[in-house]
């Protein structure tokens, strides 16, 4: 007969089987006490088993990106072949360049990083789209409708956005240079710390828009709705009247602000104000022309 030593939850004991085939193994140790510890062996693998359970449920119920479906897709056979693939594959983000969009309604889709650069986005439904350090250069968005986007960090050099929608977008830290925005509405949108350099405000509504800290090199016009606007710029801003244009700066610019109903302090460059409120993360802003082509503002 042989013997073998087993210690079940720290409970030693001895299992006796007989060499014959068949034969029933017997235990001598404390039975009361491996009772016990099989029970408690029993009711840690139930708990185990339960928390695993609530784990996957919980993966289950996550919404992640490729579960989103576009409301619409392209007009354009390519655009939405390309669209079909990343939404199949496992890259972050779409390579959307030099795609033409037109037709589609993608609200709700997260671009984060993702690449429009001269893409063709005009009339398209973007709304509470995720553009989160997108690189939307030379785009086409004219009409585009942006409600709600998040364009923090996104990159608009040389865009066309004329009426197009952005009303409560976040565009924090956006960079617009070159930028055609006129007719554009921007009701209750967010442009703080953003870089906004030769771009064409004339005919856009800022209604209640939020400035904070920004370049704002922007032209403007008698059409340009500034009520409720807050905050503060950095200009100069050019005015257009009819035929004729001046810049304004300083006091006369916030006095152009405050007879439209806006509230916008104009920071003058080099005061104490303006190095403290220096457009955040190293940001450059180039006023006087820029060393490269196109012009673009830089983080270091």
């Amino acid at each position: 007969m042989s013997t073998w030593d087993i210690e079940p939850g720290g409970v030693h004991g001895v299992l006796n089987k007989t060499a014959e085939a068949g034969a029933i193994p017997t235990f001598t140790g404390n039975l009361e006490t491996l009772e016990t510890h099989a029970a408690s062996l029993k009711t840690t693998a139930s708990g185990i088993r339960g928390t695993g359970r609530d784990v996957h449920n919980a993966f289950q119920e996550l919404d992640p990106v490729k579960k989103w479906d576009p409301k619409a897709l392209p007009t354009d056979p390519e655009a939405t072949h390309r669209l079909q693939e990343w939404l199949a594959e496992d890259g972050y983000s779409l390579f959307g360049v030099e795609h033409d969009f037109r037709g589609a309604d993608l609200s709700g889709a997260d671009f984060t990083s993702s690449w429009f650069t001269q893409a063709v986005l005009a009339g398209v439904r973007l709304a509470g789209v995720s553009f989160y350090r997108a690189d939307l250069q030379s785009a086409d968005l004219t009409g585009a409708d942006l409600t709600g986007a998040d364009l923090v960090r996104a990159n608009l050099d040389e865009a066309v956005l004329r009426s197009a929608r952005l009303d409560g977008a976040d565009m924090v830290k956006a960079s617009l240079h070159g930028v055609d925005a006129s007719g554009a509405s921007f009701r209750g949108t967010r442009i703080m710390g953003a870089s906004l350099f030769r771009v064409d405000l004339r005919g856009a509504d800022l209604t209640d828009a939020v400035l904070s800290h920004n370049s704002f090199r922007v032209t403007v016009d008698d059409a340009t709705v500034v009520r409720g606007l807050t905050g503060t710029v950095f200009g100069p801003v050019t005015v257009f009247s009819g035929e004729s244009s001046r810049e304004l700066a300083g006091a006369e610019l916030e006095a152009w602000f405050g007879e439209r109903g806006g509230q916008v302090e104009v920071i003058a460059p080099g005061s104490p104000r303006s190095r403290a409120g220096a457009p955040p993360s190293g940001i450059l802003h180039f006023h006087g022309g820029c060393p490269v082509s196109p012009c673009r503002s830089f983080s270091f």
